[in-house]
């Protein structure tokens, strides 16, 4: 199912493990080994049980200070946590608990395999942040809105620009542009605006993270716009601050991700994916402390 889903989605693996009922070889010896292995940027997990929490415990705090490791630990609540034990013969663990032990060693845990993959997409592509204030630059200012909402829904912050970096927008924007973040460069945007937005953005101090998003209006070029903030980008980030996209739609949308993705810049689909993806790289750096 992994390797299905992700040939659709552009992730690779450098090793595939499947452990079965785990009795030799168990979670900590494969994080163990996949912690030193060179051509693994990030440690990706399906959990249905922890056989054994402190070698568990050990091996993935010990993985986590070098690369990201995320999980997904299923048998959540009562009903699957059942349908767990029916399928392997062991116990899934109170949540709360598996929840305490995976935070104590480092790890990301998401829900799904959507968020699996975005935030192995995201984390593996940056160091961890002291902070992750979020910067947004939007051709459409309900896109923005839509961010917002997820982003405090996953506890994430959102930046306060400084008065100077209103005055430098004030200059490259027109007169009816939001005036605060999300920075809406309006409809007919051309690729010009959106550099001269995210270049302000970015070397605003306030600002840790930049979103940068697109919305087909009919009045500019999706793939301009891609390919005026893929040559901005280096490794995903500009002047050293990480960028993600999201270009919403399909069509003309999908290649303007692609133009981004090419550019090793990690492209969303919709707002809420999007600003997910940033509350990862925030939890992320949090567990690193």
């Amino acid at each position: 199912t992994l390797i299905d889903w992700a040939a659709d989605n552009n992730v690779g693996f450098s090793q595939i493990v499947s452990l079965g009922d785990m009795a030799d070889v168990d979670v900590g010896d494969c994080l163990d080994m996949l912690a030193g292995d060179m051509h693994t940027r990030a440690i990706v997990m399906y959990l249905e049980t922890i056989p054994n929490p402190r070698k568990f415990i050990s091996a993935a705090r010990a993985a986590a200070r070098i690369k990201p490791v995320i999980a997904i630990k299923s048998g959540r609540h009562e009903q699957s946590a059942k349908a767990a034990a029916t399928h392997t013969g062991a116990l899934s663990g109170a949540d709360r608990v598996v929840d305490a032990a995976l935070l104590r060693a480092g790890i990301l845990r998401v829900k799904g395999l959507t968020e699996l993959f975005d935030a192995a997409e995201t984390i593996a592509r940056f160091p961890p942040l002291k902070r992750a204030r979020v910067g947004i630059v939007t051709n459409g200012g309900g896109a923005g809105v839509l961010a917002i909402d997820q982003l405090i829904d996953c506890q994430g912050e959102l930046a306060a620009l400084s008065p100077a970096t209103i005055e430098r927008l004030n200059a490259v924007l027109p007169p009816t542009w939001s005036h605060a973040n999300p920075v809406d460069i309006i409809g007919d945007a051309p690729p010009e605006r959106y550099k001269a937005a995210v270049e302000a953005v970015v070397a605003d101090p306030g600002t840790d993270v930049v979103l940068v998003m697109n919305c087909p209006t009919g009045l500019g070029s999706p793939l301009a716009a891609a390919s005026v903030v893929a040559e901005l980008a280096r490794e995903g980030m500009v002047a050293g601050k990480p960028v993600l996209t999201c270009w919403l739609g399909e069509h003309t949308a999908r290649s303007g991700r692609q133009i981004l993705q090419d550019a090793g810049i990690a492209s969303f689909e919709t707002p809420a994916d999007a600003a997910m993806a940033v509350a990862y790289l925030s939890d992320w750096s949090r567990a690193q402390r």
